[in-house]
């Protein structure tokens, strides 16, 4: 597979601040082998079968970043499907293939920060002082993103892009994809309709919100913002008296609808609860009020950062 450069920093200069935020928070090592439910003698086999690329060879008691931490998931599935310790080394292979960040692009633009509309004095200033700083550089430096596996985390994260995963045919052939692969190749239609595994990252992002003891990592990772990690806290607390939300506007470009959902005094089934967990991950709502029991209310809408 040819190596592809997937994480471009987005036009809109004003994000650059929340990237390198957002970089630097799936880069700290936060979790355990318990957090994981992986024993430390399975993670020192795959450490020995080299499944682990980004795993510090001589350190005894390890700390997992967030990429660390989804790709020790993604391996752990992969061996329930079948797939051998050859085939998921392959696998590890293409999606931990170095690649470079853009940011010259952003550097050209930023030289005439003065004459850039849509930001205001402190982001301006912000702008100017991270090039000198060459802070931008700093972020493509980092690790958890120089690779393939890395990147299109954090497309998911920012982007909330459903077709974000990894393909292993039936050949052993591994496979990237995401809508902006599908778009610059057609041909992998065809590779698409042929037998293959198929992972999206969309499926661990919502495990890791439907596991309450990983709350406290919603807000820092991007996942969920302080408004919607309230609701999903109501929702499992059964603490409101109404929940409403109203569904995406049509001319949003999202291909995902569905009817207004009312729910009432903690009465939701575990299907109601699902899907209301994935709306706010991908956060297909326009807008949303909480009702609790102590009546106080909460509305907001979704915020057009995608």
């Amino acid at each position: 597979m040819k190596e592809s450069t997937l994480f471009t920093l987005p036009k809109e200069l004003s994000d650059l601040k929340r990237i390198s935020l957002l970089v630097r928070k799936i880069s700290e090592k936060k979790f355990s082998p318990k957090d994981l439910g992986i024993t430390s003698r399975t993670i020192a086999h795959w450490k020995k079968m080299e499944l682990l690329p980004l795993i510090d060879k001589e350190r005894k008691w390890q700390r997992f970043d967030f990429v660390e931490y989804l790709w020790l998931r993604f391996v752990q599935d992969f061996r329930k499907l079948g797939c051998s310790l050859e085939t998921i080394k392959k696998i590890k292979d293409v999606m931990f293939t170095p690649i470079d960040i853009q940011v010259d692009e952003h550097k050209m633009e930023l030289d005439k920060s003065a004459d850039i509309t849509g930001l205001d004095s402190e982001q301006k200033k912000f702008m100017i002082e991270e090039v000198k700083a060459g802070s931008l550089n700093k972020i493509s430096e980092l690790k958890t993103i120089q690779n393939v596996f890395g990147s299109l985390l954090v497309n998911t994260l920012l982007m909330k892009n459903k077709n974000n995963g990894i393909m292993v045919t039936a050949a052993g052939d591994v496979f990237f994809w995401t809508d902006d692969v599908l778009q610059k190749d057609k041909k992998l239609i065809s590779v698409f309709n042929t037998p293959h595994i198929y992972i999206p990252f969309t499926y661990y992002i919502y495990q890791f919100i439907d596991d309450a003891s990983k709350e406290l990592f919603l807000t820092p990772l991007e996942i969920l913002d302080e408004n919607e990690l309230l609701v999903l806290r109501a929702l499992r607390n059964k603490d409101y008296k109404e929940l409403i939300i109203k569904p995406t506007d049509p001319k949003s470009g999202t291909d995902k609808t569905f009817e207004i959902i009312t729910v009432r005094d903690g009465d939701l089934t575990p299907e109601q609860q699902k899907e209301i967990t994935e709306i706010l991950q991908l956060k297909n709502y326009q807008s949303i009020t909480l009702k609790k029991r102590s009546n106080t209310q909460i509305y907001f809408e979704r915020s057009h950062r995608r």
